[in-house]
């Protein structure tokens, strides 16, 4: 059966329409840029993100470089792991399921005086 030029218009810009609208949704909902609201957009059958009981975006979004050790903690409560290493500190909140997924990656950097160097926020692809 042959589709008409109307019929396969009208299918692309309901495609194209619902997949900017993911975009929007995504953008908002975590916070992303563009670029990482489409990634997570595209590759949402493949997310596998585990998240630290409570997790919130909006606290979350309240972190600043500078940050001590103990406002995180206030704002996000426990991460789920910790790891340090000899220059810093990294308290991880979301993580993959299985090694080798894509998930919403949310870290927190400290340097070795308990403050914040670095604020990973990203759609992480594996």
């Amino acid at each position: 059966m042959r589709l008409s030029l109307r019929v396969f218009t009208t299918f692309v810009v309901f495609v194209a329409s619902v997949i900017l609208v993911s975009i929007w949704f995504n953008m908002n909902r975590f916070h992303y840029s563009f670029t990482n609201a489409a990634y997570r957009t595209i590759l949402f059958v493949i997310e596998d993100t585990v998240w630290q009981d409570g997790f919130s975006e909006d606290q979350f979004s309240k972190l600043y470089i500078g940050m001590n050790e103990q406002d995180v903690y206030s704002l996000l409560g426990n991460p789920l792991r910790k790891t340090c290493g000899q220059a810093n500190c990294e308290w991880i909140y979301s993580w993959q399921r299985t090694g080798n997924s894509s998930f919403d990656r949310r870290d927190v950097i400290f340097n070795l005086k308990g403050r914040v160097t670095k604020i990973r926020h990203e759609f992480y692809i594996d």
